[in-house]
């Protein structure tokens, strides 16, 4: 069982390290804007990021936002009750995979998506984002965690989650659907912009 000191510090940091990532993303969307009108948010979490997009869009902007976890998503959704925004907010619960394919399925696609969820899933999931259309054509991917801890550089074994990160990375790097930049944000915040 999890430490409770821990999930609060946790958190705590995640209040304080958030802005900055969140700065560059909102920047993103008012430097698209009107063209970024629905954005994708992959790992609610506390609900900060689908809040701070939803504050950045236009008022008839929507913020799709997927939590593996029901409580989480509870919480979100009370961090954003009171918000003049969270009618621009749809929360949905279940495995990411499963939930881009449902939406693949709806004929949906975003202008943007916020990827930040359990690093080793990372490239399956914007495999998905690709090949199913969810990221469009002239949209932008912003992805966080994506230098883990700079793991890379130490030189020694990489974590878990720090193979998820180069994986993607890798992928990126290959794929020239994307043009992409890693900026050296808190943790490192990938955009790929998708040219076609």
């Amino acid at each position: 069982m999890p430490s409770p000191t821990l999930e609060i510090n946790y958190y705590e940091l995640d209040a304080v390290e958030a802005p900055r990532i969140l700065s560059a993303v909102r920047l993103a969307i008012k430097m698209a804007s009107p063209i970024v009108k629905k954005v994708l948010d992959i790992g609610t979490f506390t609900g900060y990021s689908s809040l701070a997009m939803a504050e950045a869009l236009p008022e008839d902007g929507r913020v799709v936002t997927l939590e593996r976890q029901e409580e989480a998503a509870k919480m979100a959704a009370e961090n954003w009750a009171s918000s003049p925004h969270v009618g621009k907010i749809e929360s949905r619960v279940g495995e990411a995979q499963a939930l881009l394919q449902e939406l693949a399925s709806q004929g949906e696609s975003f202008d943007l998506v916020f990827l930040d969820v359990d690093k080793p899933g990372y490239f399956a999931l914007y495999q998905t984002l690709m090949e199913t259309g969810l990221l469009r054509v002239g949209g932008l991917l912003a992805v966080d965690n994506t230098m883990y801890k700079g793991e890379e550089l130490t030189g020694e074994r990489l974590s878990v989650n720090g193979e998820g990160a180069r994986a993607l990375n890798a992928g990126l790097l290959a794929d020239d659907r994307v043009l992409q930049v890693m900026l050296p944000l808190r943790d490192g915040l990938t955009l790929a912009f998708r040219q076609h």
